[in-house]
């Protein structure tokens, strides 16, 4: 915890400080995938952060603090918190440039004594100070992710205007709890809450998609192997793996790589962009999700969803560091998704060659007729 830059911005506090109100405007420029209801959201939200903004001009220390940053996210997370907004007024016209315009106008007010108490109970509880780091981080993704909506064009992505809304104003509401009376279990139930409407999240638009995936299948060779025969069968699921990538940057670190995505854990990369990425990730990682082939009862599986042991350039190259093995060491897991348009002649981290090859007895390949697929949910 950095005590000192805390203690100094007391100092920068006038002894009067007290509620003031401006009356402030903002412009908004709206994309094609904004409405006139969205647009306001917007518009409130920037109203809320140049109010906040605002705030910081009473706390600003000298250049020279190395913690500045820092110290501006969190004073702006907290301030954020305390603006209200009355009187608001909206004008809707064309900019020069011929863009539909929104000018938003309010009266927005902070009470700056309030904020003062505030900072002086960070400086005397080390508990509120790591709660506070944890949302002001928070508030910095959810930011991010606005104005990445805002800089899009066509329809708002599946992540949109209105979740990111919520969750900022809900994170406001956890600045807030922390101020009051039973924090600590005010905060568990949040943050209960938090990571359970994560896990649903995850559930709908990841889980689900793959356990429901549509599998192809088709035999490309057979031959005997002496007395038995070899069948070598391709397999393919459908898997949105942009999708699939969107969802999961939300909670974690992901990385792209050709064959694959790959999910960090959060123990290594703690700039994950949720702050209850841990206990997310120890969910997450034993959603093992498995794809069975099978002719006349011989079978291969292969996982399409998986925890492998952090090789650091791979999703685990070798058969005995993915699953349940590799939650014997699980601060070195990472989460291995295959994209099945380019496994290629190897399925990449599980050193398992495709096509799957299944070994028939004479009477099996003489009643085969079909491929049977499956994907199953098989939790570790």
């Amino acid at each position: 915890m950095r005590k000192l830059p805390v203690l100094l911005l007391c100092a920068f506090l006038p002894a009067s400080a007290m509620a003031w109100e401006a009356t402030l405007s903002v412009d908004y420029v709206m994309s094609d995938g904004d409405s006139r209801i969205t647009a306001k959201a917007h518009a409130l939200e920037a109203l809320r952060v140049k109010a906040s903004e605002r705030t910081e001009t009473y706390i600003q220390t000298s250049t020279t603090l190395s913690d500045t940053d820092d110290l501006s996210k969190t004073i702006e997370v907290i301030g954020a918190s305390m603006v209200e907004i009355r009187d608001y007024r909206q004008e809707f016209h064309l900019s020069d440039e011929g863009r539909s315009l929104l000018t938003a106008t309010a009266t927005v007010s902070v009470d700056e004594s309030e904020l003062r108490n505030r900072i002086d109970a960070i400086q005397r509880d080390e508990e509120k100070q790591r709660m506070i780091n944890q949302l002001a981080l928070e508030n910095t993704r959810l930011r991010a992710r606005l104005l990445e909506t805002r800089s899009r064009t066509g329809a708002p992505p599946r992540w949109g205007y209105r979740d990111l809304l919520s969750a900022l104003k809900k994170n406001r509401s956890n600045v807030n709890v922390i101020f009051e009376r039973g924090t600590l279990i005010e905060m568990a139930s949040n943050s209960r809450s938090l990571i359970e409407a994560a896990k649903r999240s995850i559930g709908r638009n990841v889980l689900s998609p793959l356990e429901n995936a549509v599998i192809k299948s088709a035999v490309t060779r057979v031959q005997p192997v002496g007395a038995n025969y070899e069948v070598w069968i391709n397999v393919w699921w459908n898997a949105n793996m942009d999708a699939i990538e969107e969802e999961l940057s939300n909670w974690f670190h992901v990385e792209r790589e050709y064959r694959y995505l790959r999910v960090s854990n959060p123990s290594f990369h703690r700039e994950a962009p949720f702050s209850h990425a841990k206990p997310l990730f120890g969910w997450l990682v034993r959603q093992q999700i498995m794809l069975h082939a099978a002719i006349e009862g011989a079978g291969a599986k292969i996982p399409i969803f998986y925890a492998a042991h952090d090789f650091g350039e791979s999703c685990g190259p070798r058969p005995d560091a993915i699953g349940q093995r590799a939650l014997r060491n699980p601060d070195d897991v990472v989460i291995c998704i295959p994209d099945p348009d380019h496994i290629g002649e190897r399925f990449i981290g599980v050193n398992r060659p495709t096509p799957l090859r299944l070994r028939l007895s004479k009477s099996q390949a003489v009643r085969a007729t079909s491929v049977d697929t499956e994907i199953r949910v098989e939790p570790l």
